[in-house]
């Protein structure tokens, strides 16, 4: 694994992957992405903001990014997380459903909130578990 002995902090960034990290910080992430640059259904060349199978010791905020797709997925948060005023325009090829601010299988030891995502925050169609939330839950993710 990475370690980042810090912050992440992006703002406006087109894309990002942010996979097997440990972040002994925070991330930050504020506005970004081209909503007029998704990809079609069932393809992978739209931008994404993927962020999987972390370790971050800080909190995980996302706001205002705008693209194909956007996840939160697997990672161990040890603040809190909160995903605003996100835009996802894929749409599962097989149902026509939007594809995208899939917040699921996290461990959070601090709160969950998330508000204002077109489509609402959700479990997905990967097959995720539930987070799991030490804190509440609130807004589109208190069911999550």
């Amino acid at each position: 694994a990475v370690i980042v002995n810090g912050n992440i902090d992006a703002k406006n960034a087109l894309t990002m992957y942010l996979d097997f990290t440990i972040v002994q910080g925070n991330v930050g992430w504020k506005g970004g992405g081209d909503a007029t640059r998704v990809d079609s259904p069932g393809q992978e060349d739209g931008l994404v903001l993927v962020i999987k199978d972390n370790v971050i010791e800080g909190n995980l905020k996302v706001d205002g990014w705008a693209g194909a797709w956007f996840g939160i997925i697997r990672n161990k948060v040890f603040g809190n997380v909160s995903a605003e005023h996100t835009v996802g325009a894929r749409l599962d090829p097989g149902t026509g459903t939007p594809d995208s601010t899939e917040i699921v299988t996290n461990i959070i030891t601090g709160n969950l909130g998330c508000g204002h995502n077109s489509p609402p925050a959700q479990i997905g169609d990967r097959g995720g578990a539930a987070n799991v939330v030490l804190g509440k839950k609130s807004g589109e993710c208190a069911g999550l």
